[in-house]
């Protein structure tokens, strides 16, 4: 038994020593089906729950080794004996380390709400697994989706209209807004709180949501390219404005009239260098466009007119121009 540990132990170090990447990726076969009970035994107890994949058929059927291993690794489960599958603390032992070991489960355990909440509760996407009654379920949805907002694509189209379970979601990860019924993409709260935490979640937003000002701001001011799924109407010089001042690059969604305007450029390139690209020909031959751009990043000279160019490359330095 103690010559075993160590081979165990000598056999990981060689393995972390020789395989690039062996830190980050475990499951190296340990054992064979010829590995007796005790060994088996040892290396669960170190943690190796993956090694039941290449345990001996009986040893797949043998509770208390299952058990460690599920503990271990939740995905195990898979490799179980059918009848062990079948076994509800198991199954329960399993989800509550990898919730995704729901779909590993007999399918009886899928529609067993003790178990299905173990699951959403460890990870919110296990609900991809759970019966159609429980996607249903106002508190299993609500409890899949504390744990992860994306688990509301999973949910029962009913509970993709609740407003309480949306506004949970989005308040974990606005993101979520795209999973919503059309209606609550369209409700100006909802997005509100949504594009207040992450501007670009506006993508999802709906009219009339997408063209009301206070959302349209919020949204630009959390991210300044979110300027893109704003409706052309609403883009006036107050709303450009807020979007370069938080990411100058936002410049590239200003309508053509706003990309000629002096003020919104030098706010955009002051912000970042590189939103010249996007400003209006005329601009790219300002002088003091130019040079406030090239302050804020070198590279953003590839942008200037040809003449800008030559002058700035001629002095090998940012030139401060007399007069201006």
């Amino acid at each position: 038994f103690p010559f075993f540990e160590m081979h165990v132990m000598v056999k990981r170090l060689f393995l972390l020593a020789t395989v690039p990447g062996a830190l980050a990726a475990k499951s190296k076969q340990l054992i064979d089906e010829s590995t007796p009970r005790n060994d088996v035994l040892d290396v669960m107890q170190h943690g190796d729950g993956d090694q039941l994949e290449y345990a001996a058929p009986e040893l797949k059927a043998d509770a208390e080794i299952v058990l460690l291993a599920v503990q271990a690794h939740g995905l195990s489960l898979r490799h179980a004996a059918r009848p062990l599958q079948e076994d509800p603390e198991l199954v329960f032992a399993a989800v509550r380390q990898n919730g995704n070991a729901l779909q590993f489960a007999s399918e009886k355990f899928m529609a067993d709400r003790r178990i299905v909440r173990a699951a959403v509760r460890n990870d919110g996407i296990a609900l991809k697994f759970a019966a159609e009654s429980l996607k249903a379920d106002h508190r299993i949805v609500r409890a899949a989706v504390r744990s992860d907002a994306d688990a509301l694509e999973y949910a029962a189209k009913s509970l993709k209209a609740d407003r309480r379970i949306l506004l949970s979601a989005c308040l974990s990860d606005p993101g979520a807004l795209k999973f919503a019924a059309p209606e609550l993409q369209a409700d100006r709260d909802l997005v509100l709180a949504a594009v207040e935490q992450d501007g670009d979640s506006l993508e999802y937003a709906a009219e009339p949501a997408r063209s009301d000002r206070d959302v349209v701001l919020a949204a630009v001011q959390s991210s300044g390219t979110s300027l893109q799924y704003v409706a052309a109407h609403v883009k006036d010089e107050d709303i450009v404005m807020a979007a370069v001042q938080e990411d100058g690059l936002a410049l590239e969604f200003a309508p053509e009239s706003l990309k000629a305007d002096r003020e919104v450029v030098m706010t955009a390139v002051l912000n970042d260098g590189m939103a010249l690209q996007f400003a209006a020909e005329p601009l790219k031959a300002d002088r003091k466009i130019v040079q406030a751009a090239v302050q804020q990043d070198k590279d953003a000279l590839k942008y200037a007119t040809d003449a800008l160019k030559h002058t700035f490359r001629k002095h090998g330095k940012v030139v401060r121009f007399s007069g201006d």
